[in-house]
């Protein structure tokens, strides 16, 4: 009987562990892309890895008044995180599925952003000194 509950109490923390990890993930993934896809750079720098951070910058230095007039027109995007799945062999990496509705798609060559009325996005996160941040592993 003892054993029992032993057994029960870790299957518990186990599960409580994991859902604590994937609501952490979800979090991370939403605040990341919307601060993304609003223009807000250096909070969305605080959620990437330090690798992540040249990407944000790349972006960020390419932002025109054209672009921001665009969003003033069309206003905030819509964000929700559909699903996230943990890496079942260490824990440490994740994938978050974003469904993102009309947001500003920056077009860096010619400079005449567009509005995109849906994307799915798969955001790579890890789990480095015990926090969730977004790995960019290219640029979107």
């Amino acid at each position: 009987m003892k054993k029992n509950i032993y057994l029960l109490l870790l299957v518990i923390i186990t599960c409580s562990c994991k859902y604590s990890s994937k609501h952490e993930i979800k979090s991370v993934a939403y605040d990341f892309t919307n601060a993304l896809y609003n223009f807000r750079y250096k909070e969305a720098k605080q959620l990437v890895t330090q690798e992540s951070c040249l990407t944000l910058v790349f972006y960020s230095s390419n932002i025109h008044q054209s672009d921001l007039d665009l969003y003033k027109k069309f206003g905030r995007p819509k964000i929700k995180v559909e699903n996230v799945n943990l890496n079942s062999e260490n824990d440490e990496d994740a994938i978050a599925y974003v469904d993102v509705k009309n947001f500003i798609k920056l077009n860096l060559i010619s400079n005449t952003s567009s509005v995109i009325k849906e994307k799915k996005i798969k955001l790579h996160l890890k789990k480095i000194q015990g926090k969730w941040i977004v790995d960019l592993k290219s640029p979107f």
